[in-house]
């Protein structure tokens, strides 16, 4: 499965992430999934939810389509979810809340691929 960035895991957040939005990897038919992976580095503040969205453009009404368990303090956690295709909305971005000060370093992919 090919996997595009969503967000590079480079930098330190201490609030709210929302992503920037890419066209890839575009829509998911109904023999395909949608592939998601987490990957958290840093871990000190009290809660990480992390979610991929979808749009069809520009993010006015966008569908969660993978949300990753809870983290807390876990460092080096990898979390990977796949979701069942038709998905036509072609717009993709990663959102994460956080609770308390940070930080939080985190990495996420998402890739379309067969079973």
């Amino acid at each position: 499965i090919r996997g595009y960035v969503l967000e590079p895991g480079t930098t330190n957040r201490t609030s709210t992430l929302t992503g920037t939005s890419t066209s890839k990897p575009g829509a998911v038919s109904a023999s395909q999934y949608l592939y998601g992976i987490l990957h958290v580095t840093i871990a000190s503040g009290t809660t990480l939810d992390v979610v991929i969205q979808s749009d069809i453009s520009g993010f006015g009404t966008p569908t969660t389509r993978i949300t990753f368990a809870q983290v807390t303090t876990s460092i080096t956690a990898i979390y990977a979810a796949r979701v069942a295709g038709p998905i036509t909305d072609d717009f993709w971005r990663v959102v994460a809340t956080m609770v308390g000060a940070g930080p939080y370093r985190l990495a996420c992919a998402v890739g379309v691929g067969s079973a």
